[in-house]
């Protein structure tokens, strides 16, 4: 039998490298998150459209975002740019392009919801007062519509902080980056990935929660 004795003061001697690959974390999620939410209103603005030709392959792109693991969209990103075309990317716009691409697919189907969510007569009495189509939406759907996708698009950021948990595959030194590192240096994988791993659930937890809390004076407020 192996004798494995802990030693949790790895964890603190190098908490300071731990907490650096955990802000790196939150910046790649919090990136990752602007851009989906901007893409995504894209998505959903060209798929609501009467033209086929702008409505069908958005569609199709949404679908195959959706259906693609994070896990193997990091890698075609990050290796698979560099073999079809001269982009080469760092790893960092790696993570926050494949973590931001996939998100924007799911955002335009939150967007698309929160459309549908919006009372036909709003649209209605939009046409009866004259507005052209942009005016209408812009002025009148928009406004509502965010409203009721603030929770889960919120949802989404928790989903996408989660998600960035798999960037260290492609050379981020976030937080399981340095996990790995430290582990390798001493064979301490255990303490090292326990700390990373309850730190994670800790923030997502928290930001699980104000979303909760936002949800409920939503409903109030409604």
């Amino acid at each position: 039998m192996i004798d494995y004795r802990l030693d949790w003061g790895l964890v603190t001697e190098n908490l300071d490298r731990l907490m650096a690959g955990l802000g790196l974390l939150v910046v790649i999620a919090a990136f990752a998150y602007a851009v989906a939410m901007t893409l995504g209103l894209a998505m959903t603005l060209l798929r609501a459209s009467r033209l086929p030709i702008l409505r069908i392959p958005v569609a199709v792109v949404v679908e195959v975002l959706r259906s693609i693991p994070l896990f193997l969209f990091l890698f075609l990103v990050y290796y698979g740019a560099p073999q079809v075309s001269a982009l080469v990317l760092t790893p960092f716009v790696a993570a926050v392009a494949a973590l931001g691409l996939t998100g924007a697919a799911y955002a335009s189907e939150i967007y698309r919801g929160a459309l549908k969510g919006v009372d036909a007569g709003q649209w209605e009495a939009a046409d009866a007062i004259g507005l052209s189509p942009f005016g209408r939406m812009r002025y009148v759907v928009l406004p509502q519509a965010f409203r009721i996708a603030i929770p889960p698009a919120l949802n989404l950021l928790v989903a996408l902080l989660k998600g960035a948990t798999f960037v260290s595959v492609i050379g981020v030194a976030d937080m399981f980056y340095v996990s790995r590192d430290i582990s390798l240096q001493y064979f301490a994988p255990f303490e090292l990935y326990t700390f990373s791993g309850m730190t994670i659930i800790a923030v997502t937890l928290s930001l699980a929660g104000a979303v909760a809390m936002l949800e409920r004076r939503l409903d109030r407020t409604g």
